[in-house]
């Protein structure tokens, strides 16, 4: 499955061969996808503020869930239940709950400009990249209280074996 921005679609191809099978329309942007490996689902952001949550069997929409403000990234929290969505539109994270597939919570970002986002599963954090004056910042996993703070630039990436932030 791949996310096309342009177009809004979900492309479906063949892991075999890449043959084309199909595409899902589902809007404008679609552009981060997730595999939710525990409720075998597949998650895209897209639109002015929307995730689809989809069944890669069945090909269907089991859920739409709306938000703020368009998805720029977000991470499914495994352990946790909950899906992490950076809405840089709202200056904020939406902490969404995986069983009701509804927004539980919205986690002020006054700063905004949040938009790289990944897990740090072992710690128990949600690490963001702010673009405006450039910056990491790790914020509890449970209650979204700033925990850590440094200057940065890039993207973001976390490599539990070796303990590092990337």
């Amino acid at each position: 499955m791949v996310a096309n921005a342009r177009d809004g679609s979900l492309q479906l191809f063949d892991g075999s061969d890449y043959k084309s099978t199909g595409r899902i329309e589902l809007g404008s942007d679609a552009d981060n996808l997730r595999i939710d490996d525990t409720a075998k689902r597949v998650v895209v952001g897209y639109g002015g503020g929307a995730l689809a949550v989809l069944d890669p069997q069945t090909r269907g929409t089991v859920a739409d869930i709306p938000l703020k403000a368009h998805p720029e990234s977000f991470q499914i929290g495994e352990d946790s239940g909950r899906i992490f969505v950076n809405l840089p539109g709202a200056r904020s994270v939406a902490v969404i709950d995986r069983s009701s597939e509804k927004q539980v919570t919205t986690w002020p970002m006054e700063q905004g400009g949040n938009y790289a986002m990944t897990l740090d599963r072992a710690r128990g954090q949600i690490l963001l990249v702010f673009r405006n004056s450039s910056r990491l910042a790790a914020f509890a996993m449970t209650d979204g209280k700033p925990v850590s703070t440094t200057e940065t630039c890039g993207d973001l990436f976390v490599d539990p074996k070796r303990s590092r932030i990337y």
